[in-house]
């Protein structure tokens, strides 16, 4: 795992564009605290740099920026498969002078050209140069970021947001569609960022560069979809079963390979503890597991059953305390990490339980994120899918049903869910079930409802359908798994994720959808790990590595948090509910909203 930063101007390199360049590389040493390297053609204003973080050959063989002929590429990520496209490729005479992956990519990336990417198995982000034109990849599923700064001088690429910021100091607009986007969903979607000037590569998308300028934006996959059986629903098989089975534990065996200490990441819920039993019972591999306990804060504590999974697996297993730092209290720490607004303060326990891993020696670390949008395994999907007669009704005849449950909402809260999720436009289904109970706040946002029909106004699926693939396409990439590599790589972690596997998806879009979700939540995966664990060590909440929302929002020191942009009377109706379950997220949200202007000052006002 790596970073990376790159400069493809309009004009020739002069001795400051290089000087920049090597300073937005330093500020990515954290990704890359093992070497440095950097390649320039000063006629043709281009600059590649890298850090590297050495996980793969260890050896100076694989060190980067690469070159292969005319083609030069700059390379943040592994490609688990490296070994069988490096087979295939000496086949057709290639020879290999590295024991990596990154050499096996260039060559593909020679000899195929965009068709190699079909040929992965892995996560990337990567820019590379072949003397006329650039290309910027990302992973199908936004594993690795990579981010780019449009300029009259020409284009800035990183590997993370905050380099460019610090270097170019951009105009901010947080405001209008921007602003209404974060505050509905809880950041915001790629490829925009709170900069204007500065784009995020999305997931599965190849950008063109030729003469300092993006000349094309594309997309090489898309998340397929499911094929839906006619009549009712049926349990899957033994023989599906076995198919998803052996396809998840191919993913998690490719993604042990390393030539340095691992360890996985286990708290005690059905994705990381499905993982971990395949590594103890079908891998074999004897890899120490780590959880994060939060002993204080309104969440479930699930230290204690994670050590008793790990024992009963035979799992050297350590814990380790959340120290309840005080940087986690307010949205510097968030903004020092994102560079943006990002509602998703559980990148605190991410980088803490990295921290931890990378003092006990390990450089990667597995995880069970990317389960829930395989398998349809959210609270939110099932509660999609129970009520999906409601959710398809007309919209006039569905918010009718949602009137009859209003006053009979304040004696029972089940009914209540139905007055906040029936009565509204089509458009706004996702959102109320996402931000329940607060959707008619929305309405109050000027903006909001104009946005929300453009967003969403279009969708062509069931609503039970619609929901899990925004979560795959939209909401895992730019909350789930930005939080995951910002917050291990600031430790020089690197975290693998074996659900996001495009193969896997590709098996269990093969599967009726209402198959796995008729049958009881995260029933697929369930039924996988009863081939491992008891029932009885899963029962109860299950929440994962989420840090704690009402100490952040305790810690907050200021008085009722203002949003420029946002009426008064939203931000005080959340403030009062603040300490209400559905209603927290919604505080830090706010507060993390009413937070960034300061900071956004502080960092033009800095010297560098």
């Amino acid at each position: 795992m790596c970073g990376i930063f790159c400069l493809f101007l309009r004009r020739p390199l002069s001795t400051e564009d290089i000087s920049v360049g090597r300073k937005g590389a330093t500020m990515l040493r954290h990704r890359g605290p093992d070497g440095s390297g950097e390649w320039s053609d000063p006629e043709k204003g281009v600059f590649l740099g890298h850090r590297r973080l050495r996980i793969i050959d260890l050896s100076s063989a694989s060190d980067q920026p690469m070159v292969c002929g005319d083609t030069i590429i700059c390379y943040n990520g592994e490609v688990y498969n490296f070994r069988d496209l490096r087979q295939r490729l000496e086949g057709f005479g290639d020879r290999f002078e590295s024991g990596g992956d990154v050499e096996v990519l260039l060559k593909a990336w020679v000899r195929f050209g965009e068709d190699s990417l079909e040929e992965l198995d892995g996560m990337f982000a990567f820019a590379i140069w072949d003397g006329e034109t650039a290309k910027l990849v990302v992973d199908p599923f936004g594993e690795k970021q990579l981010y780019y700064a449009e300029t009259i001088e020409g284009i800035y690429v990183s590997s993370e947001l905050l380099p460019l910021v610090r270097l170019l100091k951009p105009d901010v607009e947080f405001s209008g569609d921007c602003l209404i986007s974060y505050m509905a969903l809880g950041y915001i979607e790629a490829p925009n960022t709170v900069y204007p000037s500065i784009k995020k590569v999305p997931p599965a998308s190849i950008v063109s560069i030729k003469e300092g300028a993006i000349v094309r934006t594309y997309k090489y996959w898309m998340p397929p979809d499911h094929d839906i059986k006619p009549g009712p629903p049926v349990e899957l098989s033994e023989a599906e079963l076995d198919q998803v089975h052996e396809v998840l534990v191919q993913s998690v065996t490719s993604r042990l390979e390393a030539d340095v200490p691992a360890c996985i990441f286990l708290s005690s819920g059905v994705d990381s503890v499905l993982v971990a039993s395949i590594i103890a019972k079908e891998v074999q591999r004897s890899v120490d597991s780590i959880t994060v306990s939060f002993p204080r804060g309104r969440i479930h504590n699930e230290a204690g059953d994670a050590a008793q999974i790990a024992k009963h697996l035979g799992l050297n297993h350590r814990v380790i305390e959340n120290d309840d730092r005080n940087e986690v209290s307010g949205g510097d720490y968030l903004f020092s990490m994102y560079g943006q607004p990002n509602d998703n303060i559980s990148i605190a326990s991410v980088n803490q339980i990295s921290s931890s891993a990378a003092a006990q020696g390990y450089s990667v670390a597995i995880t069970g994120i990317g389960g829930d949008e395989l398998s349809f395994g959210y609270q939110k999907h099932q509660f999609a899918f129970e009520n999906r007669r409601l959710f398809g009704m007309p919209e006039s005849l569905r918010r009718g049903f949602g009137l009859l449950a209003y006053p009979f909402g304040r004696f029972n809260s089940q009914i209540g869910v139905y007055q906040f999720t029936l009565n509204v436009r089509d458009c706004d289904r996702y959102l109320a079930i996402k931000n329940l109970p607060a959707i008619h706040e929305f309405l109050k946002i000027p903006g909001y409802s104009a946005w929300s029909k453009l967003r969403f106004g279009k969708n062509l699926r069931a609503l039970e359908y619609e929901i899990p693939r925004f979560d795959v396409v939209s909401t895992l990439p730019n909350s789930q798994l930005v939080a995951l590599d910002l917050g291990s790589m600031k430790e020089s972690i690197e975290l693998r994720t074996p659900y996001l596997s495009r193969r896997l998806f590709d098996v269990v879009a093969s599967l009726d959808p209402r198959s796995l979700m008729a049958f009881g939540r995260k029933s697929l995966l369930k039924r996988l790990l009863s081939r491992y664990i008891p029932a009885n060590f899963l029962e109860g909440p299950k929440r994962g590595f989420v840090f704690p929302q009402d100490r952040f929002i305790e810690k907050f020191s200021g008085k009722m948090p203002t949003v420029i942009g946002v009426p008064p009377v939203f931000s005080r109706n959340v403030w009062e509910r603040r300490a209400e379950p559905g209603w927290r997220r919604l505080a830090v949200r706010t507060i993390v909203a009413s937070e960034f202007p300061n900071w956004r000052q502080c960092q033009l006002n800095s010297v560098d």
